[in-house]
């Protein structure tokens, strides 16, 4: 699997992360006189990063369908990602997919979710893992 976003310049790591498989990644940066990375860029890569871990999944389109969060375990906070520019060094970005695989399309229904803290240990309702940390675990549908 390809470690580095980009041609290999860059300033720094970041991990993705999608349920329990997390891998580092190198910080695209921008050279003077280019466009800045784009999030297609991030989007494709979160797309492999899914294929490569998850090769058995329904979802077709999956670019399309994957939200990227930013969580920063020092301040406890996790954020929509909606720049390149957003990751620091040492982040990780959650890779979350919306919507079950085509294999259900009754079943699709929008979500309206925020970052939640649980007061007790809690599992999640996809994947049944338990949600670790003190603060902001993660998302709870509002719909």
């Amino acid at each position: 699997m390809q470690e580095l976003l980009g041609d290999g310049s860059h300033s720094g790591t970041f991990y993705f992360q999608s349920g329990v498989f997390r891998q580092p990644r190198a910080l695209p940066t921008q050279k003077s006189g280019e466009r800045p990375p784009s999030m297609d860029l991030m989007y494709n890569q979160a797309a492999m990063f899914l294929d490569f871990y998850y090769p058995q999944h329904a979802y077709v389109n999956v670019h399309n369908r994957i939200s990227l969060f930013t969580m920063d375990y020092q301040a406890a906070s996790i954020d929509k990602l909606t720049d390149v520019g957003q990751i620091s060094d040492g982040a990780t970005v959650l890779i979350a997919v919306t919507g079950p695989p085509e294999s259900h399309p009754s079943l699709l229904i929008p979500h309206n979710v925020s970052v939640h803290s649980y007061k007790t240990p809690t599992f999640c309702d996809y994947c049944g893992e338990m949600l670790y940390g003190l603060m902001r675990q993660g998302l709870k549908c509002f719909n």
